[in-house]
């Protein structure tokens, strides 16, 4: 048995030690193989130091576990021999449960001692005969253990050798996993920070930083930074943000800079950049703008100097709110939020402060570098667009902008209001003008300018110093002139422009340099003749006519709408609309009106046909008020009585009964509550039809007229130019003429035929339209008539076919008698118009007057009846009442038609009266109705009565209006009367000075001196008639005298010219005699002014005498005028004298000895009109023949 246990011993050794290869191959390999897959791991996914030493601790743990769990029992392993034996039993059958035992009774030595032990032994030991025990052992899994391993050590040996770096770098990251060694990386990544801050590595504080990277290798899933602020001296945590891919490789994240530095770098999966630090700084900005403007000198007046607070620079207080003039000064001061360096050149200064101009502002730095201030002058609006840099090369991170609004001191601008538009006016106008000036400042003076355009159109006009002009100082921002410009001392003649303008100068003044002088485009006042004029206002009446149609067509529908259907919604506003459009109407005949006046127009059948219709025009407007009010009034009515439950909208329904005789239903009627409306209405339609009819029928009479004054002006132009014609032809034959002369005699005839075939035809179409006017206008008819028979009687065309075959002859004496022949008559064809004219208004204040007594009468008959009435209804007793009415319904009957034939005027007096018939005629119903109607009665004369006062009224008011325009016309007589006589000794002064110029005189001389001591004496003697034949000029001692005074002076002329002993007093005296019949006019000019002018002066004086006296056709306030008119004369005479020094002694003593005389005449008139004011007296006239002594 020994040799059995030997080999279990054996057994035993080898199997622990092959146990052992086996444990530790396995272990090798496994430590082989995980460590090569580990570093392929972190090759491959690039693990960072942590999970990497989570991977080696994890390993070394798993290879402690597997020494302690796998190896360690290796070790440990060391059999029984026993344990052994049961192991070979499987492998040897024959042995089976016998060789365990065997060994242990040997090794427990049993066999010695127990026989049964020992046959056992030796039993097995004849069994394993020839067996070896070493078969147990089975090596094959050590060896494939040990293979194994040598695999994968070789594997692994193969790797090392091919890549040795790559295994060297893999263990050193595995068993060093805080180390730097790195796998050579698969990606790139490079920091762009160079791009987002300057070299100084500074950025701007608060602005978002933009970390940007460039990948350079690879195309990593993802790009991250990792950055930390360092706030106060200690840095903060790391973060790390991924970066967003902007395309090309970039990548870009922004990042907050609220710090004072900041670290960063870049990192892919397996690269990163070094660290950078960049320096957090604030950027420059403007904490406050100071802005002071100061205006310019000139405006200091009128501008205050601005002060501003303009900000930062960020919002919109950079921006003045108001603009400054141009010149002021500017002064703008800047607070930054840092010292800065200030710009070193120009042109670093302009680009710093955004200048775009050559002229840099002044700079100031203080002390302080942190306060800049900037002065300039303004020239324009200035933007500041500011461009700071500090000392790491930061610019403001915002754009800094100011902006001083400037505005120009533009010209002034000057308009001119009034007239609104170019006018055709009269050379007498006097022309009211208004001009208004603006500037931006102040205006310093304004005027206005009026220059004559002669003839033709001069472009050089504007350009030349004006003929008239009136200026005002102003001083304010707008200032307006007005004034008048009388035309006539401009002395324009038809076919000229006079030029207004309207000027302005501002008070502008920089450096010596002034505005120049603004004008207004001009306005042209064209001049016209009286004719065109005259035809213009007609065509502005025909206007007015066809318009008070078109009314009178409306106000005829409204009624037949209240009459068929009552008061319906919007009939007030119709209404309304008539009167407006009425009221229209009346401003364009007062447009007419003050045009006329502004004109000096004196056409005495103009003024009254304005007049008249102004009336019609006045009565419609208020009769057009009352309808719409009584429409009102009707409707509140129907207001009333639909709220109490009662129908106010019922009308009137015809009946099939209500049918005249021929079976035609009557004209419908209004309601009893309406007719006070459609009354009303009926009164505007009459009124308009009247003036209608009016503006028809005196169109007429005034054609004529202006065709007969046309007639006139061109023979007296034919006139003269025959009498130039003939001063040069004189003496000589036809055949002796010029070729130019004999067609400019050819022409002159030919338009002399001419001139006297229009004659013929004028008389004709005076006849023709006599006959037509017959019925419409008999007065008209009248006037005509007589003007054609005066015509045909003194022969007018023959005397023009006369003159035009003598012109044709060279006869121009014959001409000439032939011409003043028709010029004679056409004047007294337009006089027998104008005396018609005359006597119309003469006869129709004696019907006025007639008219007047026979309503008062019909008024005091009404009032009785009234009375009587009131007894009746006491009494009870009506009987005769109904007759006394009846017979007072025919006389006011009477009295309208007489009213009616009266004239076109008095159509509304004879419409008064026919209703007070209508009233009177209801009365008679009342009366015999049964029994009486007390209530209609007495209110129906009553309404009677009314409207017999109101027809009193009007007849009153028309009667002192046809008053008031005949005592203008005969002041417009007479004042035209001493103009022709004023412009004819003008025009003789002028020829006896330049006679005085050839004294001593031949006798071509003697002989023009005589006839003009003829003309003077011609003269003389027309203000001689015109007093005689002018009661009203005897009883006004003032006028009396001048014209006494102006006789004496004539008669001395006419003296001294005919016997030809020509001095300079003859000239003296023919001014003197020019200067006080101006003095004449211009006392009687203001006269002829609108009404009322001087109702103040007159009216008690005049017209309280009692009824119906008119105010004298001169009354104390023209002598008064005239009595201040020739003292300034005496006045302005001493003067003269005074200032003279080629007076020889004793004319200078009769000089002052006559106006001594003067002054003493003038002192006694005065007195006179003095007491008879205070006694309220007539003035007391003097003898025509009486000379006043010295």
């Amino acid at each position: 048995m020994r040799q059995v246990i030997s080999e279990l011993e054996t057994i035993r050794r080898r199997s622990r030690t092959m146990l052992l290869i086996q444990r530790v191959s396995v272990i090798i390999a496994w430590v082989i193989g995980l460590t090569v897959c580990l570093v392929a791991l972190d090759f491959l996914l690039r693990l960072p130091a942590t999970p990497r030493l989570t991977l080696l601790v994890g390993g070394l743990a798993v290879f402690g576990y597997g020494l302690r769990t796998y190896l360690w029992p290796a070790v440990q392993f060391w059999p029984r021999l026993t344990e052994l034996a049961l192991r070979a039993e499987r492998s040897f059958p024959a042995v089976a449960g016998r060789l365990a035992s065997s060994v242990e009774f040997a090794v427990s030595g049993l066999d010695k001692v127990n026989p049964l032990a020992a046959r056992s032994v030796t039993e097995t030991e004849r069994r394993l005969s020839g067996e070896s025990l070493s078969r147990v052992i089975d090596g094959d899994r050590t060896w494939r253990a040990s293979g194994a391993m040598l695999g994968v050590l070789a594997i692994a040996t193969l790797l090392v050798i091919i890549n040795p770096a790559a295994a060297q770098t893999g263990l050193a990251r595995l068993f060093v996993p805080f180390g730097s060694t790195q796998w050579p990386a698969r990606t790139g990544v490079a920091s762009l920070m160079h791009e987002v801050v300057p070299e100084t590595h500074v950025h701007p504080r608060g602005q978002a930083l933009a970390l940007r990277a460039q990948v350079t290798k690879g195309e990593p899933d993802h790009v991250a930074a990792r950055y930390r602020l360092r706030v106060e001296g200690r840095f903060g945590p790391w973060h790390r943000i991924v970066l967003t891919h902007q395309g090309d490789g970039m990548h870009e994240r922004l990042v907050d800079t609220t710090a004072d530095d900041i670290e960063l770098y870049f990192e892919t999966s397996d690269a990163r950049t070094k660290r950078e630090l960049i320096k957090l700084a604030a950027p420059p900005a403007v904490h406050r703008a100071a802005l002071r403007i100061t205006p310019p000198s000139y405006a200091a007046a009128w501008f205050s100097t601005l002060e501003a607070d303009l900000g930062p620079g960020l919002d919109e207080r950079a921006i003045t709110d108001t603009a400054a003039l141009v010149g002021s000064d500017v002064t703008l001061e800047l607070q930054l939020n840092k010292p800065l360096p200030f710009p070193d050149s120009d042109e670093a200064l302009r680009r710093t402060l955004g200048w775009d101009q050559d002229d840099l502002p002044l700079c100031i730095v203080s002390e302080n570098p942190d306060r800049w201030t900037l002065r300039w002058r303004l020239k324009q609006t200035r933007r500041l667009n500011l461009r700071l840099v500090d000392e790491h090369g930061l610019g403001n991170t915002e754009p800094i902008a100011y902006r001083i609004d400037a505005v120009e001191d533009r010209l002034p601008t000057v308009t001119i209001v009034e007239p609104e538009s170019d006018e055709p006016v009269l050379p007498t106008a006097v022309v009211p003008l208004r001009v208004e000036a603006r500037d931006d400042v102040a205006v310093s003076v304004m005027g206005i300018e009026a220059s004559v355009q002669r003839g033709e159109a001069d472009p050089t006009t504007l350009d030349e110093a004006p003929d008239w002009n009136a200026t005002e100082p102003v001083n304010r921002a707008s200032g307006t002139l007005a004034t008048e410009l009388d035309l006539a001392l401009l002395e324009p003649v038809e076919g000229d422009v006079v030029l207004v303008r309207g000027s302005a100068a501002d008070v502008y003044d920089i450096d010596g340099v002034h505005h120049p002088v603004v004008r207004s485009p001009a306005r042209r006042l064209r001049i016209i003749s009286e004719l065109e004029l005259a035809h213009r206002f007609r065509r502005e009446l025909g206007v007015v006519r066809q318009n008070a149609i078109r009314i009178e067509t409306r106000q005829a529908e409204l009624e037949d709408d209240v009459i068929a259907d009552g008061v319906q919604p919007g009939v007030e506003r119709a209404e309304a609309q008539i009167a407006e459009r009425i009221a229209a109407q009346r401003q364009a005949i007062d447009t007419v009106v003050e045009r006329m006046q502004m004109n000096r127009l004196n056409d005495e059948q103009l003024e009254s046909l304005l007049q008249q219709s102004g009336d019609l025009l006045d009565f419609a407007g208020r009769a057009a008020n009352r309808a719409a009010e009584a429409i009102e009034q009707r409707q509140r009515e129907m207001r009333n009585s639909a709220e109490s439950g009662r129908d106010g909208l019922a009308t009137p329904q015809q009946s099939d009964g209500d049918q005249d005789k021929t079976g035609a239903a009557p004209p419908p009627q209004p309601q009893e509550a309406d007719r006070g409306i459609v009354n009303a209405q009926r009164d505007v339609r009459e009124e308009l039809v009247d003036l209608i009819t009016l503006l028809d029928r005196d169109e007429d009479t005034w054609i004529a007229m202006r065709r007969l004054e046309d007639m006139m002006q061109r023979q007296a132009e034919l006139e003269a130019q025959s009498g130039a014609v003939g001063a040069r032809t004189l003496g000589r034959s036809w055949d002796e003429l010029t070729a130019g002369e004999q067609d400019e005699l050819q022409r002159l005839a030919e338009h002399q035929e001419e001139l006297a075939d229009e004659a013929r035809q004028l008389i004709e179409d005076l006849r023709r339209r006599a006959q037509e006017l017959e019925d419409v206008d008999p007065q008209g008819a009248e006037s005509m008539r007589s003007a054609a028979d005066t015509g045909e009687e003194r022969e007018l065309s023959r005397d023009m076919a006369n003159a035009s075959e003598h012109v044709g002859r060279n006869q121009m004496r014959s001409a000439q008698a032939s011409q003043q022949s028709a010029g004679q008559t056409l004047q007294q064809m337009l006089s027998n118009m104008r005396e018609n004219s005359r006597a119309n208004a003469q006869e129709l204040l004696r019907k006025l007057a007639s008219l007047i007594e026979s309503i008062d009468r019909l008024i005091t008959v009404q009032e009785n009846e009234v009375a009587a009435l009131d007894r009746a209804i006491a009494a009870s007793d009506f009987s005769g009442r109904d007759r006394a009415m009846i017979r007072l319904t025919q006389n006011t009957q009477s009295v309208a038609a007489e009213a009616r034939a009266a004239g076109q005027e008095s159509r509304r007096i004879a419409r008064l009266l026919d209703r007070a018939a209508d009233a009177q005629g209801a009365a008679v119903l009342g009366l015999r109705a049964v029994p009486p109607d007390e209530a209609e009665t007495q209110m129906a004369e009553e309404r009677s009565l009314v409207l017999l006062r109101e027809a009193r009224s009007l007849a009153e008011q028309l009667e002192e209006s046809v008053g008031r325009r005949e005592l203008m016309r005969q002041r417009g007589e007479i004042i035209n009367a001493y103009r022709e006589f004023a412009e004819r000794e003008v025009a003789l002064r002028t020829a006896t000075l330049e006679l005085l110029a050839m004294v001593p005189l031949d006798r071509r001389g003697l002989i023009k001196a005589r006839r003009l001591g003829t003309t003077q004496d011609e003269i003389r003697v027309g203000l001689a008639d015109l007093r005689v034949t002018t009661p009203e000029i005897l009883e006004a001692p003032v006028f009396s005298h001048v014209h006494r005074r102006i006789d004496d002076w004539a008669t001395q002329v006419t003296d001294s010219l005919r016997g030809g002993e020509l001095a300079a007093s003859a000239a003296g005296r023919q001014q003197r005699i020019a200067d006080s019949i101006g003095r004449l006019i211009e006392a009687l000019e203001d006269l002829i002014a609108p009404p009322d002018k001087f109702a103040g002066g007159q009216g008690a004086g005049q017209q309280s005498g009692g009824q119906g006296r008119q105010p004298p056709l001169i009354p104390p306030i023209a002598e008064l005028m005239l009595l201040r008119g020739m003292q300034e004369q005496v006045y302005e005479e001493t003067q003269d004298i005074d200032r003279r020094t080629g007076f020889e002694t004793g004319e200078r003593r009769a000089r002052l000895s006559e106006l001594g005389d003067d002054q003493r005449s003038l002192l006694r008139l005065g007195r006179e009109m003095a007491e008879a004011l205070q006694q309220d007296r007539p003035i007391p006239g003097r003898d025509p023949q009486e000379q006043e002594q010295p």
